[in-house]
Protein backbone atom coordinates (compact mmCIF):
# COMPACT_ATOMS: atom_id res chain seq x y z
CA UNK A 1 0.00 0.00 0.00
CA UNK A 2 0.78 3.49 -0.87
CA UNK A 3 -0.02 6.70 0.86
CA UNK A 4 -0.87 9.54 -1.51
CA UNK A 5 -1.98 13.18 -1.45
CA UNK A 6 -3.88 13.15 -4.41
CA UNK A 7 -1.64 11.35 -6.26
CA UNK A 8 1.48 12.57 -4.47
CA UNK A 9 3.74 10.44 -2.25
CA UNK A 10 3.69 11.82 1.30
CA UNK A 11 5.47 12.31 4.87
CA UNK A 12 3.74 12.68 8.11
CA UNK A 13 5.39 14.31 11.04
CA UNK A 14 2.43 12.86 13.13
CA UNK A 15 0.80 9.56 12.49
CA UNK A 16 -1.86 7.71 14.47
CA UNK A 17 -3.03 4.41 13.94
CA UNK A 18 -6.79 3.10 14.60
CA UNK A 19 -9.65 0.27 13.85
CA UNK A 20 -12.24 1.50 11.55
CA UNK A 21 -16.26 0.83 13.45
CA UNK A 22 -17.13 -1.49 10.01
CA UNK A 23 -15.72 -5.16 10.66
CA UNK A 24 -14.18 -6.69 7.38
CA UNK A 25 -16.60 -9.36 6.71
CA UNK A 26 -15.47 -12.51 5.07
CA UNK A 27 -16.76 -15.87 4.05
CA UNK A 28 -17.31 -17.05 7.88
CA UNK A 29 -19.07 -15.52 10.01
CA UNK A 30 -16.98 -16.54 13.19
CA UNK A 31 -14.26 -14.79 11.70
CA UNK A 32 -15.91 -11.67 11.07
CA UNK A 33 -14.86 -9.45 14.05
CA UNK A 34 -11.15 -10.27 13.92
CA UNK A 35 -11.45 -8.08 10.36
CA UNK A 36 -11.34 -4.34 11.12
CA UNK A 37 -9.78 -2.30 8.90
CA UNK A 38 -7.10 -0.16 9.68
CA UNK A 39 -6.60 3.61 8.95
CA UNK A 40 -3.82 6.07 9.21
CA UNK A 41 -4.92 9.11 10.37
CA UNK A 42 -1.88 11.82 9.58
CA UNK A 43 -1.36 15.41 10.87
CA UNK A 44 0.12 18.61 8.45
CA UNK A 45 0.99 15.96 5.36
CA UNK A 46 4.10 17.01 3.30
CA UNK A 47 4.83 15.96 0.18
CA UNK A 48 8.28 14.33 -0.39
CA UNK A 49 11.06 15.65 -2.47
CA UNK A 50 12.35 14.40 -5.93
CA UNK A 51 15.19 12.78 -3.97
CA UNK A 52 12.87 10.66 -2.35
CA UNK A 53 14.77 12.29 1.16
CA UNK A 54 11.64 12.52 4.10
CA UNK A 55 11.19 16.29 5.06
CA UNK A 56 13.69 17.25 8.06
CA UNK A 57 12.08 16.38 11.70
CA UNK A 58 10.13 13.51 9.97
CA UNK A 59 10.30 9.96 11.93
CA UNK A 60 10.93 7.18 9.67
CA UNK A 61 12.16 3.75 9.55
CA UNK A 62 13.31 1.10 7.71
CA UNK A 63 10.43 -0.96 7.79
CA UNK A 64 8.17 2.68 6.92
CA UNK A 65 9.91 4.01 4.00
CA UNK A 66 11.20 2.53 0.90
CA UNK A 67 14.35 3.36 -1.29
CA UNK A 68 11.76 5.92 -3.03
CA UNK A 69 10.47 7.61 -0.13
CA UNK A 70 7.19 5.64 0.01
CA UNK A 71 5.55 4.80 3.15
CA UNK A 72 4.85 1.17 3.15
CA UNK A 73 2.42 -0.74 4.93
CA UNK A 74 3.59 -3.56 7.70
CA UNK A 75 1.19 -6.33 8.31
CA UNK A 76 1.30 -8.54 11.67
CA UNK A 77 3.28 -10.95 9.26
CA UNK A 78 5.85 -8.44 8.86
CA UNK A 79 6.08 -7.31 12.28
CA UNK A 80 7.19 -11.53 13.84
CA UNK A 81 9.63 -11.25 11.01
CA UNK A 82 10.86 -8.20 11.96
CA UNK A 83 10.89 -9.68 15.74
CA UNK A 84 11.86 -12.99 15.28
CA UNK A 85 14.75 -12.63 12.82
CA UNK A 86 16.27 -9.93 15.05
CA UNK A 87 17.97 -12.63 17.00
CA UNK A 88 21.22 -13.71 16.32
CA UNK A 89 21.53 -16.93 13.96
CA UNK A 90 17.44 -17.08 13.45
CA UNK A 91 16.29 -18.78 10.13
CA UNK A 92 12.84 -19.18 9.08
CA UNK A 93 11.67 -22.52 7.93
CA UNK A 94 8.59 -23.74 6.63
CA UNK A 95 7.11 -26.64 8.55
CA UNK A 96 3.40 -28.00 8.30
CA UNK A 97 2.28 -24.91 6.22
CA UNK A 98 3.72 -22.60 8.77
CA UNK A 99 6.94 -20.35 9.59
CA UNK A 100 8.65 -22.03 12.23
CA UNK A 101 11.41 -19.78 13.80
CA UNK A 102 15.00 -21.75 14.69
CA UNK A 103 18.50 -21.14 16.26
CA UNK A 104 20.59 -23.50 15.25
CA UNK A 105 18.06 -26.31 14.38
CA UNK A 106 16.07 -25.32 17.19
CA UNK A 107 12.63 -24.16 16.81
CA UNK A 108 11.62 -20.94 19.17
CA UNK A 109 8.80 -19.90 17.64
CA UNK A 110 5.91 -20.93 15.27
CA UNK A 111 3.37 -18.26 13.36
CA UNK A 112 0.12 -19.73 13.14
CA UNK A 113 -2.86 -18.42 11.24
CA UNK A 114 -6.04 -19.68 11.51
CA UNK A 115 -4.97 -23.26 12.51
CA UNK A 116 -7.60 -25.33 11.13
CA UNK A 117 -9.88 -22.15 11.42
CA UNK A 118 -9.60 -21.62 14.74
CA UNK A 119 -9.99 -17.96 14.33
CA UNK A 120 -6.37 -16.82 15.56
CA UNK A 121 -3.52 -14.80 14.58
CA UNK A 122 -0.48 -16.09 17.06
CA UNK A 123 2.79 -16.97 18.14
CA UNK A 124 3.20 -20.45 19.07
CA UNK A 125 6.22 -19.70 22.04
CA UNK A 126 8.81 -22.34 23.69
CA UNK A 127 8.27 -20.19 26.69
CA UNK A 128 10.40 -21.06 29.94
CA UNK A 129 8.92 -23.14 32.55
CA UNK A 130 5.83 -21.82 34.56
CA UNK A 131 5.70 -19.17 31.79
CA UNK A 132 2.42 -20.65 30.10
CA UNK A 133 0.49 -21.27 33.58
CA UNK A 134 1.30 -17.26 34.52
CA UNK A 135 0.61 -15.76 31.29
CA UNK A 136 -2.33 -17.90 30.49
CA UNK A 137 -3.83 -18.02 33.61
CA UNK A 138 -3.58 -13.77 34.54
CA UNK A 139 -4.23 -12.98 30.79
CA UNK A 140 -6.46 -14.78 28.97
CA UNK A 141 -7.45 -12.22 26.69
CA UNK A 142 -3.81 -12.38 25.26
CA UNK A 143 -2.24 -15.92 26.04
CA UNK A 144 -3.33 -19.11 25.54
CA UNK A 145 -2.56 -23.23 25.41
CA UNK A 146 -1.53 -24.07 21.85
CA UNK A 147 -2.65 -27.49 20.59
CA UNK A 148 0.02 -30.25 20.21
CA UNK A 149 2.71 -28.39 21.88
CA UNK A 150 0.86 -26.96 24.75
CA UNK A 151 1.73 -29.74 27.23
CA UNK A 152 5.12 -29.29 26.61
CA UNK A 153 4.79 -25.80 27.87
CA UNK A 154 4.91 -24.01 24.82
CA UNK A 155 2.85 -20.54 25.03
CA UNK A 156 0.43 -19.00 22.84
CA UNK A 157 0.00 -14.97 21.94
CA UNK A 158 -3.02 -13.45 20.05
CA UNK A 159 -0.86 -10.74 17.83
CA UNK A 160 -4.53 -9.04 17.46
CA UNK A 161 -5.94 -8.46 20.11
CA UNK A 162 -4.15 -5.55 21.85
CA UNK A 163 -1.04 -6.75 23.17
CA UNK A 164 1.74 -4.45 22.69
CA UNK A 165 4.41 -5.20 20.41
CA UNK A 166 7.21 -4.89 22.68
CA UNK A 167 5.91 -7.10 24.99
CA UNK A 168 5.49 -9.99 22.24
CA UNK A 169 9.17 -9.22 21.10
CA UNK A 170 9.71 -9.98 25.19
CA UNK A 171 8.16 -13.31 25.08
CA UNK A 172 9.91 -13.97 21.95
CA UNK A 173 12.75 -13.18 23.53
CA UNK A 174 12.51 -15.31 26.38
CA UNK A 175 11.82 -18.12 24.09
CA UNK A 176 14.69 -17.60 21.80
CA UNK A 177 17.00 -17.51 25.19
CA UNK A 178 15.06 -20.75 26.28
CA UNK A 179 17.00 -22.77 23.21
CA UNK A 180 19.48 -20.69 22.07
CA UNK A 181 22.87 -22.14 22.72
CA UNK A 182 24.55 -20.34 25.60
CA UNK A 183 27.21 -18.04 24.13
CA UNK A 184 24.24 -16.62 21.66
CA UNK A 185 21.59 -16.28 24.36
CA UNK A 186 23.69 -14.47 26.42
CA UNK A 187 24.31 -11.95 23.69
CA UNK A 188 21.00 -10.37 22.50
CA UNK A 189 21.92 -7.14 24.29
CA UNK A 190 18.46 -5.20 24.13
CA UNK A 191 15.18 -6.31 23.11
CA UNK A 192 14.06 -4.71 19.76
CA UNK A 193 12.38 -1.76 19.56
CA UNK A 194 9.44 -2.58 16.98
CA UNK A 195 7.30 0.11 15.51
CA UNK A 196 3.22 -1.62 15.40
CA UNK A 197 2.03 -2.82 12.44
CA UNK A 198 -0.60 -0.42 10.52
CA UNK A 199 -2.25 -3.30 8.78
CA UNK A 200 -3.74 -6.76 10.06
CA UNK A 201 -3.58 -9.49 7.45
CA UNK A 202 -4.99 -9.65 3.86
CA UNK A 203 -8.42 -11.86 4.56
CA UNK A 204 -7.21 -14.22 1.49
CA UNK A 205 -4.29 -15.07 4.22
CA UNK A 206 -6.28 -15.32 7.02
CA UNK A 207 -8.42 -17.55 5.13
CA UNK A 208 -7.13 -18.57 1.30
CA UNK A 209 -10.42 -19.73 0.27
CA UNK A 210 -11.86 -16.28 0.61
CA UNK A 211 -10.32 -15.10 -2.09
CA UNK A 212 -12.36 -14.25 -5.42
CA UNK A 213 -11.29 -17.24 -7.25
CA UNK A 214 -11.91 -20.03 -4.51
CA UNK A 215 -14.98 -18.22 -3.81
CA UNK A 216 -16.07 -18.58 -7.32
CA UNK A 217 -15.33 -22.08 -7.70
CA UNK A 218 -16.86 -23.11 -4.00
CA UNK A 219 -20.14 -21.41 -4.95
CA UNK A 220 -21.34 -23.69 -7.79
CA UNK A 221 -19.52 -26.47 -6.30
CA UNK A 222 -21.17 -25.65 -2.87
CA UNK A 223 -24.42 -26.20 -5.53
CA UNK A 224 -23.84 -29.04 -7.27
CA UNK A 225 -23.31 -30.99 -4.05
CA UNK A 226 -26.55 -29.44 -2.34
CA UNK A 227 -28.09 -30.23 -4.57
CA UNK A 228 -27.63 -34.92 -3.94
CA UNK A 229 -30.36 -35.76 -1.56
CA UNK A 230 -29.67 -35.79 2.42
CA UNK A 231 -26.01 -33.65 1.80
CA UNK A 232 -25.11 -30.93 4.65
CA UNK A 233 -22.47 -28.95 4.42
CA UNK A 234 -19.73 -27.89 7.56
CA UNK A 235 -16.41 -27.71 8.86
CA UNK A 236 -13.70 -30.33 9.42
CA UNK A 237 -10.64 -28.38 10.68
CA UNK A 238 -11.78 -25.22 9.77
CA UNK A 239 -12.11 -26.34 5.64
CA UNK A 240 -15.91 -27.23 4.35
CA UNK A 241 -17.17 -30.39 3.52
CA UNK A 242 -19.91 -32.16 2.29
CA UNK A 243 -21.73 -34.86 4.01
CA UNK A 244 -23.87 -37.84 2.76
CA UNK A 245 -25.71 -37.75 6.04
CA UNK A 246 -22.80 -38.36 8.42
CA UNK A 247 -20.59 -39.67 6.02
CA UNK A 248 -17.91 -36.89 3.93
CA UNK A 249 -17.72 -37.50 0.42
CA UNK A 250 -16.03 -34.54 -0.47
CA UNK A 251 -14.17 -31.21 0.76
CA UNK A 252 -12.71 -28.33 -0.57
CA UNK A 253 -8.89 -26.92 1.00
CA UNK A 254 -6.08 -24.78 -0.15
CA UNK A 255 -2.43 -26.74 -0.09
CA UNK A 256 0.44 -24.51 -0.36
CA UNK A 257 -1.51 -21.32 -1.84
CA UNK A 258 -3.45 -24.02 -4.67
CA UNK A 259 -7.21 -24.81 -4.46
CA UNK A 260 -8.01 -28.23 -4.01
CA UNK A 261 -11.22 -30.72 -4.43
CA UNK A 262 -10.99 -34.03 -2.59
CA UNK A 263 -12.97 -37.02 -3.43
CA UNK A 264 -13.35 -40.79 -2.73
CA UNK A 265 -12.37 -42.31 -5.94
CA UNK A 266 -11.15 -45.88 -4.41
CA UNK A 267 -7.60 -47.45 -4.52
CA UNK A 268 -8.09 -49.05 -7.97
CA UNK A 269 -8.43 -45.50 -9.55
CA UNK A 270 -5.89 -43.37 -7.86
CA UNK A 271 -3.16 -45.08 -10.06
CA UNK A 272 -4.71 -44.09 -13.29
CA UNK A 273 -5.86 -40.46 -12.39
CA UNK A 274 -2.46 -39.53 -10.85
CA UNK A 275 -1.02 -39.94 -14.47
CA UNK A 276 -2.62 -36.40 -14.60
CA UNK A 277 -0.24 -33.77 -13.19
CA UNK A 278 -3.38 -31.95 -11.43
CA UNK A 279 -4.23 -35.42 -9.68
CA UNK A 280 -2.66 -36.31 -5.95
CA UNK A 281 -2.86 -38.45 -3.37
CA UNK A 282 -3.59 -36.79 -0.44
CA UNK A 283 -2.07 -37.44 2.94
CA UNK A 284 -3.37 -38.74 5.71
CA UNK A 285 -6.46 -39.95 4.17
CA UNK A 286 -5.33 -40.88 0.96
CA UNK A 287 -4.43 -44.82 2.22
CA UNK A 288 -8.49 -45.14 1.76
CA UNK A 289 -9.23 -44.64 -1.47
CA UNK A 290 -9.33 -40.16 -1.79
CA UNK A 291 -7.74 -38.27 -4.60
CA UNK A 292 -7.64 -35.05 -4.44
CA UNK A 293 -7.59 -32.77 -7.63
CA UNK A 294 -5.93 -29.11 -8.04
CA UNK A 295 -8.81 -26.90 -9.29
CA UNK A 296 -6.65 -23.06 -8.84
CA UNK A 297 -6.25 -22.72 -12.56
CA UNK A 298 -9.02 -24.29 -14.19
CA UNK A 299 -12.19 -26.18 -13.11
CA UNK A 300 -13.44 -28.76 -15.40
CA UNK A 301 -17.24 -29.14 -13.88
CA UNK A 302 -17.71 -32.41 -16.03
CA UNK A 303 -15.51 -33.86 -14.32
CA UNK A 304 -16.11 -32.31 -10.85
CA UNK A 305 -19.90 -33.52 -11.00
CA UNK A 306 -18.56 -37.33 -12.29
CA UNK A 307 -16.03 -37.45 -9.00
CA UNK A 308 -18.72 -36.19 -7.09
CA UNK A 309 -21.37 -38.30 -7.89
CA UNK A 310 -19.32 -41.14 -7.44
CA UNK A 311 -18.09 -40.59 -4.08
CA UNK A 312 -21.23 -39.85 -2.73
CA UNK A 313 -22.68 -42.85 -4.40
CA UNK A 314 -19.83 -44.67 -2.10
CA UNK A 315 -20.73 -43.47 0.94
CA UNK A 316 -24.94 -42.60 0.95
CA UNK A 317 -27.45 -44.81 2.22
CA UNK A 318 -29.52 -46.90 0.57
CA UNK A 319 -32.73 -44.30 0.79
CA UNK A 320 -30.46 -41.35 -0.71
CA UNK A 321 -29.75 -43.80 -3.67
CA UNK A 322 -33.48 -44.43 -4.05
CA UNK A 323 -33.96 -40.62 -3.88
CA UNK A 324 -30.90 -40.24 -6.37
CA UNK A 325 -32.56 -42.49 -8.89
CA UNK A 326 -36.03 -40.84 -8.38
CA UNK A 327 -34.35 -37.30 -9.01
CA UNK A 328 -32.91 -38.71 -12.12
Amino acid sequence: MRLQDHGNPVSFRNIRVRELDTPWYGTRPECSDLFRPLVVEVENPMTIGAAGTPTAGVRCNPFALNDGGWLLAKNISDAVREVCLSFAETEEKPSRGSPDFRVRGKTFATYVVNHHGDGRIALWLNAPAGAQEFYAGNEPEHYFVPPYVGPRGWLGVHLDRGLRWSTIAERAREAYEKVAPVELAGSVGHTIDIEPPTETLPIEEFDPLAGPRAQQVLSRFRELCLALPETIETLQFGNPVWRAGKKTFTGAHNRRGRLQLQFWAGADRQGTLTFDDRYSIPPYIGHNGWIELDVEDDANWEEIETLALHSYKHFALKRMLRALDGAG
